[in-house]
């Protein structure tokens, strides 16, 4: 058998492998998958993370994924028992540019959003998760400049649309600092170009 037939053999499997992997994601019910989800984002935040709603994914004819009733823990000495609680959430992603990037959001949606900030009078943050890369005797994070090339956005977002969304900035002997947001919507116009339109309260 020559090597052409092998190659051209190992690419056919390849493809095949490659539209099972996606007819199962396409038609399958990942919220089975859900408590190996919770448990692997658990343990990476070292912060209880759940997901109480469906779990949504649509591959074609771009991937799209949706989820709902979200909820992260907060700091053992919080306030607080749940550091940020999501009703609904959605994400379109552009096929394309998964490959090429930069990645383009075609759509992101955030509804009933409620965000806690809080430090203790220690000045410890619930922002300081204790995942598994958070070791005592990690050395500190070097002064001297990286020699990096500067580059492009990675992520951009083309349509957004928030929906009472609360964030809460908390310290000891404070009074709470509060943003809501009753709407927020970034999409193109006619001409092209991204208009902003919304409604909310800042600090009152």
């Amino acid at each position: 058998m020559s090597i052409g037939r092998i190659l051209g053999g190992l690419l056919l499997l390849l493809v095949l492998a490659l539209v099972g992997v996606v007819l199962y994601l396409q038609y399958a019910d990942l919220n089975r998958h859900r408590p190996l989800l919770e448990t692997q984002v658990s343990e990476l935040l070292g912060r209880e993370f759940r997901i109480g709603g469906p779990i949504e994914l649509d591959l074609l004819p771009a991937p799209a994924l949706e989820l709902g009733q979200i909820s992260l823990a907060n700091a053992e000495w919080g306030s607080e028992a749940e550091m940020a609680r999501v009703g609904h959430a959605a994400a379109r992603v552009n096929l394309a540019s998964l490959l090429s990037g930069p990645i383009q959001i075609e759509a992101l949606a955030l509804h009933n959003v409620d965000i806690l900030l809080e430090s203790n009078a220690e000045g410890a943050s619930n922002l300081d998760f204790g995942g598994p890369q958070a070791t005592a005797g990690a050395p500190p994070p070097s002064s001297e400049p990286e020699d990096t090339e500067p580059g492009g956005l990675p992520l951009m977002v083309h349509d957004i649309d928030l929906a009472n969304n609360t964030l809460i900035q908390r310290a000891p002997e404070q009074e709470d600092q509060v943003i809501h947001l009753e709407t927020l919507t970034l999409k193109p116009n006619d001409r092209g170009w991204l208009a902003l339109s919304g409604g909310g309260k800042v600090l009152g």
